[in-house]
């Protein structure tokens, strides 16, 4: 079995303080409408998604702030389940790198195929 590699830091100390001051008070907010707040966050990614998505078909480069805003969105998620953000980032690093040289890979062999639909 491999041994465990460090984790490395993808986010700083100060995004970190920020998303923590950012799900206090969103948990506050959604607390006191008696909603749920991971439905909250799961309702508010696709309604970001979505967003985005019409706004880079139309050219308008606003779309750049509304990723960044599911960014924080997708943050606030890992955390509620309690996870590290630096390790789930390190795990999609790796599985981005294996994923998309398999991708790669199968490309080389078949040049003529079409790609394979990549799910991230």
């Amino acid at each position: 079995m491999k041994g465990k590699t460090k984790t490395q830091r993808s986010f700083t100390r100060y995004a970190g303080k920020q998303l923590a001051a950012i799900q206090r008070l969103s948990q506050e907010y959604n607390g006191k409408l008696g909603k749920d707040h991971n439905q909250v966050l799961l309702e508010l990614i696709r309604h970001h998604s979505d967003e985005i998505t019409d706004l880079q078909r139309r050219s308008n480069g606003h779309y750049i702030i509304e990723t960044g805003d599911l960014l924080v969105l997708c943050c606030e998620l890992i955390r509620e389940a309690g996870a590290s953000l630096d390790e789930i980032m390190d795990n999609c690093y790796r599985r981005y790198y294996a994923k998309l040289n398999s991708l790669i890979a199968a490309q080389n062999k078949n040049p003529g195929q079409r790609r394979k639909k990549r799910n991230g």
